[in-house]
Formats: C-alpha cells, sequence, structure tokens
C-alpha cells in the first residue's frame, strides 16, 4: 500500500453478501469497487469461475486468482474496495496482497444461514463429495479460522440481519477505523 492508496478487500465464506456490501461501501465512500472473481472472468473468458476451477485444478485456479488481483493493485492507484472469492483465505498470495495493499474486513456468517444459500444454486465444484453438508462443515471451519487469523477487522453478521443492517453494522466499524479515512481524500467522506 502506498501513501496515496487504501483499499479495502472484502472478504468471506461463499455467499455471506461480500459483493453487495462491497457495493454499497464503494457507493457511500465514494469510490470504485470491482469484484476479483469478475476480474478473473476477464482472464478465463469463455469459462466460467466454477468451469474454470473443475477444468484446472485449485492450484492453477489459485495463481491465476493471485495473478489477476495483483495485476488489478498494480495498475490501480486510487483507492477501492474489492470483493474477493470465497476461498481467498486460502491464497497465501492474495492474503499478500491485501495486507500489503490496504485493509482486509472478514464478513462472518453463521454456518447454515451460508450453507441454505450455497445449496439455492446447486452444489459447487468444491463441495461435489459424497456428504456436501459435512465437506462444507468442515471447510467452513478452516475458513472460518484462516479469515480469523488474516482479517484486519472482523465483523460479525447476526443471523437474519438485513442487507441495510449489515451495511450499517460494517460502516459503523469502518468509522473507528483511522487508516482508512487518512488514506482517502476528505471530499469522498
Amino acid at each position: 500500500m502506498t501513501e496515496k492508496d487504501m483499499h479495502i478487500f472484502i472478504a468471506g465464506i461463499k455467499h455471506c453478501g461480500k459483493t453487495t456490501l462491497a457495493e454499497r461501501l464503494a457507493n457511500a465512500m465514494d469510490i470504485p469497487y470491482v469484484d476479483a472473481d469478475s476480474l478473473m472472468l476477464q482472464q478465463i473468458h469463455p469459462m466460467t469461475v466454477r468451469g474454470y476451477y473443475r477444468n484446472v485444478g485449485k492450484e492453477c485456479f489459485q495463481q491465476t486468482e493471485a495473478d489477476t488481483l495483483e495485476c488489478y493493485l498494480s495498475e490501480v492507484h486510487a483507492d477501492s474496495i474489492v470483493s474477493l472469492g470465497g476461498g481467498a483465505c486460502e491464497n497465501k498470495t492474495c492474503m499478500e496482497l491485501c495486507h500489503r495493499y490496504g485493509l482486509l474486513l472478514y464478513l462472518n456468517v453463521g454456518e447454515q444461514t451460508l450453507w441454505e444459500r450455497i445449496i439455492r444454486d446447486g452444489i459447487p465444484p468444491f463441495l461435489e463429495t459424497e456428504d456436501p453438508r459435512n465437506t462444507f462443515h468442515g471447510l467452513y471451519l478452516m475458513r472460518d479460522g484462516l479469515y480469523r487469523k488474516e482479517a484486519d477487522l472482523i465483523v460479525d453478521i447476526p443471523c437474519g440481519s438485513s442487507r441495510e443492517a449489515t451495511f450499517e453494522k460494517v460502516w459503523n466499524e469502518l468509522k473507528n477505523r483511522e487508516e482508512i479515512w487518512q488514506a482517502i481524500p476528505s471530499e469522498k467522506h
């Protein structure tokens, strides 16, 4: 991170509301927003993120994920909000980039809520096992632990919170982070 920029990375387990929150924060702060998965889609087109993961495997997927994020961060010299992919905590390079370029916010939502949201779209490739629910349980525990270890700021979202309540809770937490407001020009907040 330079003295001129402050990226806020929104992290969390799949379907925690990262994208919706990131868009709202960017709008409220009058700074750009980008979704890391959308950046990656530009690199792997015409494949989907799920299709790419299936075809190339975890290691290659993570390398592409990190390369894409690094490219964005090295080219963009302005404050921004970045919504990360759900498994970014397992990508050491992505975590290093987040710490180098800004603040990592972990949006924590309960396991049962996330499970219900995830299965609405069908079982994703990383849960294609004989017991997807139990696999997700283990994955949730592992990723929650990694995000809690890596995050600069953890915001626990109560079950049943509305999008507005989630935004307000995160906004209030960010208001207390002086390093954010020092980096962002005063006319933007």
